[in-house]
């Protein structure tokens, strides 16, 4: 959205409920500056089998505190032809009618599939899914999570988990549980979910041996063959070339075949580069040209896991002979610009878009923290839930200062009884201002307005220019002034932890940039 929308507020990620045939991927609050309107939009994704044509949802205004605002509001996606795994709607705003609406629950009633067959909801509550589990993270180790790829197939990127009447798959698909096979990559769901690891483990080392064995084998080899070579380079050549002539047509398969054997050790062994060349020299043989794509996706996810790191591990990935870099290089964007390179040639195989798309919002939520804009960069960060260090950077942020506490209330006294004054947000600079509203908009004197300090019983009294600092934080203060017959509060100030949000009759928060 447009600086014209402020985002009051977010749903939990991967909304889903026992039976659903969608989650709510995603939800916001948005409020319109121009208009006060407030707004609320959500992402579907249909994780069923029938194109969906139709969806009726239930979103229920909160207000500050998370107590219902009024009547829930039905709204309804039409002329939809959304089939398995895509997304909608997350464009479409849903106005709610009371602005002061600064929270929302989201469920969905009713699914038309494509067939008119229908899905009506049992009641089931919506609660986010849990976080796909790395398969580096799963199996704390790297090698043993190649292993597990070497067997399992490339593509395996999260641990199998269970949940609900859910499982998710290796690849990251979600799948029901009447469902044998992954609809995506055709897993089996029995085998992923008991994985033989001890047998894993004792593969995998004997990989690792039997690769550091070849290794030098094929160096002394190399060494070898090539003394050979010179000495008989000059008794032979005349001979060799009557022979290679009369039994070019014999030897070429077998030769080819050789190669592609070589080709494929080398793609096994993570010699990526000299693995694409090998295939790519082998033209059409075989299936040369689907190993080239092979090789190429499997160099792009070892660049992405590099990246998380930023170690100089990688670089003979990216570098050529004799080339170097600097030492303050920033080699995790490094690893990732060439990885989104690669899944961009590579659009069509496989999940390489996704997965171009997901390092380049990655990419731009690093910029934009850079940028100071961190709250733009928290969304994104979010969104791509366990990415690289996405978590990380997210909790971060949280750490820089996002948050501005508003703690106490503004009253005014009338004959002997005390009113609450109402208020509101505006964000700009940094800076978060709250309007407190004079009733009517009469000032009926300095000496009849109060700040109600929370925790505090005194009343301070307002004058024309104060400053407020609340006895139980250092993170901020607030200065207040009369203005154009209002009260104008502003501050600015850091973090203070929410947990403790209940225990206050009167605690607002505001996310500043």
């Amino acid at each position: 959205m447009s600086e014209r929308y402020a985002r009051l507020f977010a749903l939990p990620e991967n909304l889903y409920a026992a039976g659903a045939p969608v989650v709510i991927a995603a939800g916001a609050l948005l409020k319109d500056t121009q208009t006060d309107r407030v707004l609320a939009q959500l992402k579907l994704r249909n994780i069923g089998d029938k194109p969906i044509k139709a969806v009726t949802v239930k979103v229920v205004p909160l207000d500050t505190v998370g107590k219902p605002l009024g009547e829930a509001v039905d709204y309804q996606y039409l002329d939809l032809n959304e089939a398995r795994d895509t997304t909608f709607g997350a464009k479409v705003p849903i106005v709610l009618p009371d602005a002061a609406t600064r929270a929302f629950s989201a469920s969905v009633d009713e699914v038309i599939f494509a067939d008119n067959s229908l899905w009506t909801a049992a009641g089931a509550p919506w609660e986010p899914l849990s976080v796909p589990v790395p398969l580096e993270t799963a199996l704390g180790d790297s090698e043993l999570a190649k292993q597990y790829r070497i067997e399992y197939g490339a593509d395996s990127k999260y641990s199998y988990q269970t949940e609900k009447d859910l499982w998710r798959c290796v690849c990251g698909a979600l799948n029901h549980q009447e469902e044998a096979q992954c609809h995506r990559c055709r897993k089996e769901a029995a085998a992923l979910a008991a994985p033989d690891i001890e047998g894993l483990k004792e593969r995998c080392q004997e990989r690792l041996a039997d690769e550091a064995q070849k290794a030098a084998e094929a160096k002394a080899a190399a060494a070898l063959k090539m003394k050979k070579a010179k000495k008989l380079a000059m008794i032979i050549v005349p001979v060799a070339i009557v022979i290679v002539a009369a039994g070019a047509l014999i030897s070429s398969h077998m030769e080819k075949s050789a190669a592609y054997d070589d080709a494929a050790a080398l793609l096994e062994e993570g010699e990526y580069n000299d693995a694409i060349a090998a295939f790519e020299a082998l033209g059409g043989f075989k299936d040369s040209a689907e190993r080239v794509s092979q090789a190429k996706y499997d160099k792009a996810q070892t660049l992405v896991f590099y990246a998380k790191t930023g170690g100089r591990k990688g670089l003979s990935m990216i570098l050529s002979d004799g080339e170097a870099v600097a030492d303050d290089a920033d080699l995790s964007k490094m690893y990732y610009e060439e990885a989104i390179a690669i899944f961009e040639e590579l659009d069509g195989y496989q999940d390489s878009a996704e997965q171009a798309e997901t390092i380049q919002n990655y990419l731009h939520a690093v910029e934009l923290v850079n940028n100071g804009d961190y709250e733009a960069a928290a969304d994104i960060f979010a969104a791509l839930g366990d990415f690289g260090d996405s978590a990380e950077q997210l909790e971060g942020i949280e750490k820089l200062g996002m948050y501005w506490p508003y703690v106490g209330e503004f009253a005014y006294t009338l004959d002997g009884e005390q009113h609450h004054l109402s208020s509101d947000f505006v964000i700009e600079d940094g800076k978060v201002t709250w309007e407190v509203t004079i009733p009517d908009g009469e000032l009926i004197g300095l000496g009849n307005y109060f700040f109600l300090s929370k925790g505090d019983t005194r009343q301070w009294p307002v004058s024309e220019d104060m400053t407020v600092v609340d006895k139980n934080t250092t993170m901020g203060t607030v200065t207040v002034k009369f203005e154009n017959g209002n009260i104008l509060v502003t501050g600015k100030g850091g973090y203070i932890d929410r947990s403790d949000y209940d225990e206050f009759w009167n605690r607002q928060y505001v996310k500043v940039n």
